[in-house]
């Protein structure tokens, strides 16, 4: 099992948190890798997965994938489902 950082409170435009620091930006790592899903969107420019999932209220997927060069989706609301096939659990973005 793996996992990518995303910052302790979700709310800044860089992916940083007091156990694994920064997440650098894979191209320039003087740069940020963007806020929230910057992991994701770093690892995905880094070819290390070829997909990354995510919720996007505010941004939280394009922001990061721009700042990475990458391409983040975010869907049309209820278009998705939001629980797993089978699953009554989870929760919905406002």
């Amino acid at each position: 099992s793996s996992a990518t950082s995303s910052q302790c409170d979700c709310l800044d435009w860089q992916t940083y948190n007091t156990i694994y620091g920064s997440t650098p930006n894979p191209y320039d790592h003087d740069a940020t890798a963007g806020g929230s899903s910057g992991g994701s969107a770093a690892a995905l420019a880094a070819r290390l997965t070829p997909l990354e999932f995510g919720s996007d209220v505010a941004g939280s997927i394009r922001v990061p994938a721009a700042f990475c060069g990458v391409c983040g989706l975010k869907p049309t609301y209820d278009l998705v489902p939001y629980y797993a096939p089978g699953t009554q659990s989870g929760t919905k973005d406002l």
